[in-house]
């Protein structure tokens, strides 16, 4: 195979410095005699450093093959209207926005399935807000159908910001089985939250 490529490659640079007629258009002015050849810019490379002109490998293609690391997909993922109270909710293509009427007001997302605290240790949320906030903005898993809850504090990278930002939240480990994740903004009436994505992984490096 590396044989064949080095002799049509050879013919490729062969044929690159002949006259090539009937699609060169000529400027005004300019005669036949002086449209000698065209000169195809053309770059050799000997891979190997065994006299031919290209490596070739057993996948069909030229030089070396990277081979990508498999995407993570996420334990849980949402992106569409959450539950909660104390909010207008507005769907848009992009995100959700939640128009807080109260600065108690909480978004909360309801978890199927049987995923532990462990499996959901991280959070990945993707939003913005029009404003500061209030006070020090919460996020945290809730078990036992809700009675039970663990708080962290929510980074305000993306409070009062024009553009999303995107913040992840260690929310802690535990054997107990998530029922719930709930948000507490905590902006002033009138301020809203837009939502665009909320993740969640078991480590940081997925």
């Amino acid at each position: 195979m590396k044989k064949l490529l080095a002799v049509l490659m050879s013919v490729v640079m062969v044929l690159s410095m002949q006259p090539i007629t009937g699609i060169v258009t000529l400027a005004d002015g300019t005669t036949n005699a002086e449209v000698e050849y065209i000169s195809l810019p053309i770059t050799i490379r000997d891979y190997a450093a065994d006299g031919m002109l290209f490596e070739w490998n057993e996948l069909g293609a030229t030089g070396d093959q990277t081979i990508g690391a498999p995407i993570v997909q996420p334990i849980v993922k949402y992106t569409a209207k959450a539950g909660g109270d104390k909010y207008n909710a507005t769907v848009y293509n992009d995100c959700v926005r939640y128009t807080v009427t109260s600065t108690g007001a909480y978004i909360t997302y309801a978890v199927n399935g049987s995923n532990t605290r462990t499996a959901m240790r991280y959070a990945v949320l993707k939003y913005r807000t029009n404003a500061a906030s209030a006070s020090q903005p919460t996020i945290g898993h809730r078990w036992n159908n809700g009675g039970s809850n663990k708080y962290v504090n929510l980074p305000q990278d993306g409070y009062n910001q024009a553009d999303f930002k995107t913040v992840i939240v260690d929310l802690g480990t535990g054997t107990d089985t998530v029922s719930h994740v709930t948000i507490y903004p905590r902006l002033n009436s009138g301020s809203y939250i837009d939502i665009a994505e909320l993740s969640f992984f078991s480590s940081r490096t997925d």
